[in-house]
């Protein structure tokens, strides 16, 4: 992790809980997840699973706020926020999604590609990225992925009707405030009581030390490590 800024800087992430269930290039999970490839997004969902990933009557939850974030979901009109973010972090989030995620020649035009992808998966209730904001909106501070477990995952969620895992990174400005914990806890009392989730993972990569004792610290137990899958990658699958 890139050493943390002063409060108010560009530089880095905050806290990157939750990689989603495969790498990609865009984006991850409370489980704390990723849709990393923004293309396909580390969790990039899975046909199978994904067209009953989230049960039709049960309502979307929109927006969440605290004290010092709001979240809502991620737009396409949110593209120059959120490569303004994502550049800031970039050898950040390459090691978070254990990819090539976000490229140096990575550009304004890919990354609202992205978003469309995201905001169109969310609007079919595929997969639902959040956009993490300063409380009056103004400045992007993360993302949260909120997706289907991959097949590995899933075989994991026995007994579950509809799992789910959940991600996310942040500013490395924002650690020296504690906001990773302000943010794992926010999404954990939202994902009980708004959304219809009966199991939630959150997988870290397997060397974030500082992400699972943050999700430890939140009451959270290991449940299983998978990988290293083909390509070297692994992680820790907390619940």
């Amino acid at each position: 992790m890139m050493p943390p800024g002063k409060d108010g800087t560009e530089d880095g992430i905050a806290a990157i809980i939750g990689c989603a269930n495969a790498p990609g290039k865009r984006r991850a999970t409370i489980a704390t997840s990723g849709a990393l490839n923004r293309k396909p997004s580390p969790a990039s969902p899975e046909p199978a699973i994904a067209m009953s990933f989230y049960p039709p009557p049960a309502p979307v939850p929109e927006t969440r706020r605290t004290a010092r974030l709001f979240l809502r979901p991620l737009a396409a009109a949110d593209a120059e926020r959120d490569y303004d973010a994502v550049m800031s972090s970039a050898p950040e989030l390459r090691r978070w999604s254990q990819s090539g995620w976000p490229a140096e020649d990575f550009t304004l035009a890919e990354n609202r590609a992205d978003l469309e992808r995201h905001e169109r998966e969310h609007r079919e209730r595929v997969a639902f990225t959040y956009t993490v904001l300063d409380p009056p909106g103004a400045r992007c501070l993360g993302c949260v992925y909120v997706q289907p477990p991959g097949a590995e995952l899933a075989s994991r969620c026995e007994g579950a009707a509809r799992p789910a895992t959940v991600g996310s990174w942040l500013r490395t400005s924002r650690l020296a405030t504690y906001f990773d914990h302000h943010l794992l806890y926010g999404l954990r009392s939202w994902l009980g009581s708004e959304w219809a989730f009966d199991r939630v993972l959150f997988p870290v990569v397997r060397d974030e030390s500082r992400q699972a004792e943050l999700l430890r610290q939140a009451g959270l137990a290991l449940a299983f490590d998978i990988g290293p899958s083909s390509d070297g990658s692994a992680r820790r699958v907390f619940a």
